[in-house]
């Protein structure tokens, strides 16, 4: 739908991954690959706009999406719009839904406890990095209130044991003016956009017009 709709060009970060490399291993990466590509001059010389680059991720990928971004905001850098796709974003995981949805075998409770454990085996998120954050920090009013802080569209599952953390952060958003949409699909941990037909479809009209608005088209539809 999205390569129907938009002329999109797609980089994909393939960034360092714990044990072997922790927080803030990731987000630097991400950060890197950011910069890179927003720099008008390389942009150009792969006819990419520099002032129009979003950022996306799923799962723990669209953790550090998310802290890339914020960082991206803060230090000036413009991203116009920010897609996360069942994020994982609380190294506490002790959110609601990880005691309601405690039976899945998709992301089981242990694994992403687990998962946690080596990717940000701290237990002060404040004191870890002055430049990428965690939840709660990356709620916080001073660090969602940044002017350059892009839209931002979220999705979370009903059956996902990161689901109220997901719900959490896109309240966060919602009250900084920062949400596009919050949409819930139906289902567990990355496949509910796969069997919830609708969700998937509110979800990719919602990213396109993102995408629409953030190329300086007309007509991107009201926000939910």
């Amino acid at each position: 739908m999205l390569r129907a709709t938009q002329q999109v060009a797609w980089l994909s970060v393939e960034y360092r991954l714990a044990p072997e490399h922790p927080f803030p291993a990731a987000p630097l990466d991400g950060a890197t690959a950011l910069e890179y590509i927003c720099d008008a001059s390389r942009a150009a010389s792969i006819k990419i706009d520099s002032s129009a680059i979003h950022v996306a991720g799923a799962s723990a990928g669209a953790g550090v999406a998310a802290a890339v971004a914020t960082d991206a905001a803060r230090r000036g850098v413009a991203v116009r719009s920010l897609f996360l796709d069942e994020p994982c974003l609380d190294p506490r995981a002790n959110s609601a839904s990880f005691a309601v949805n405690s039976a899945t075998t998709i992301a089981p409770v242990a694994w992403l406890r687990w998962s946690w454990s080596v990717y940000y085996p701290f237990e002060h998120a404040d004191a870890v990095s002055d430049r990428f954050f965690v939840l709660p920090r990356l709620a916080e009013p001073d660090v969602l209130g940044s002017p350059a802080h892009p839209t931002t569209l979220v999705i979370t599952a009903s059956a996902d044991p990161l689901r109220a953390e997901g719900a959490a952060y896109a309240e966060a958003l919602r009250a900084a003016g920062k949400l596009e949409a919050h949409i819930e699909a139906k289902g567990s941990h990355v496949i509910a956009l796969t069997l919830d037909k609708e969700a998937r479809r509110r979800a990719l009209t919602a990213w396109a017009a993102l995408l629409h608005r953030g190329a300086g088209r007309e007509g991107s539809g009201p926000r939910e």
